[in-house]
C-alpha cells in the first residue's frame, strides 16, 4: 500500500468493492492513498468500535450509525497510526462531521459511502477492497497515426475475363 497524502490541489478518486460490486465512495480528508483488501468489521456503536479495535489486526473497519459520533471516531485515529487497521469506510450522509479523522494523517485510506444501495452492499460484505488513488487527467496521444489499411478478405474476386473487375 502506498502511504502518502495528496499534494496541494491534487484530487483523489475512491472506490469500495464489496462482493465483486463497485460502490461509489468519496475520499475523506486526512486519509491516505492506496489500495487495500481485507476482512470487513462492521461497528454501529462506540462499544462496537472499542471491541473491533481490540480484535485482529489487518481488517477494514466499517463505521455506521452511532459509531459515526465524534467520540467514537476519535478512538479510531490511534489504531490507524499503530497500523492495526487497513482502512476505514464510513456509511453516512454527506455533511457528516469527520474533521477528527484529519489526524489519521494519510496512514490508511479513509472513504465515505453515501448512496443507500451501496451502504447496504458494504454492510453485508465479509471482505472489502478500498482503492483511493490520485485523479490523473487523461493523457493525450500526440503521435501520428498511420492511415487504416484496407482489410483483405480471404476470398478472391472472380470475373468472367482475366484482368476485368465487375462493378
Amino acid at each position: 500500500m502506498v502511504r502518502r497524502r495528496l499534494k496541494g490541489d491534487e484530487r483523489a478518486i475512491a472506490v469500495v468493492t464489496a462482493d465483486g460490486r463497485s460502490c461509489s465512495a468519496r475520499p475523506v480528508d486526512g486519509g491516505g492513498l492506496g489500495c487495500v483488501t481485507g476482512p470487513a468489521v462492521l461497528a454501529t456503536s462506540e462499544e462496537d468500535v472499542r471491541t473491533a479495535l481490540n480484535w485482529m489486526p489487518g481488517r477494514i473497519l466499517v463505521l455506521a450509525e452511532a459509531a459515526l459520533e465524534p467520540r467514537a471516531l476519535t478512538l479510531v485515529v490511534p489504531s490507524a497510526h499503530l497500523a492495526t487497521l487497513l482502512g476505514l469506510v464510513l456509511l453516512g450522509e454527506d455533511g457528516l462531521d469527520v474533521s477528527m479523522l484529519a489526524d489519521v494523517d494519510s496512514v490508511v485510506p479513509v472513504v465515505s459511502v453515501e448512496r443507500a444501495s451501496d451502504q447496504r452492499c458494504v454492510r453485508r460484505s465479509v471482505r472489502l477492497m478500498v482503492d483511493v488513488h490520485a485523479d490523473v487527467p487523461p493523457s493525450v496521444d500526440l503521435r501520428s497515426h498511420r492511415p487504416a489499411r484496407a482489410h483483405r478478405s480471404g476470398v478472391p474476386l472472380r470475373s468472367g475475363s482475366p484482368g476485368m473487375v465487375r462493378h
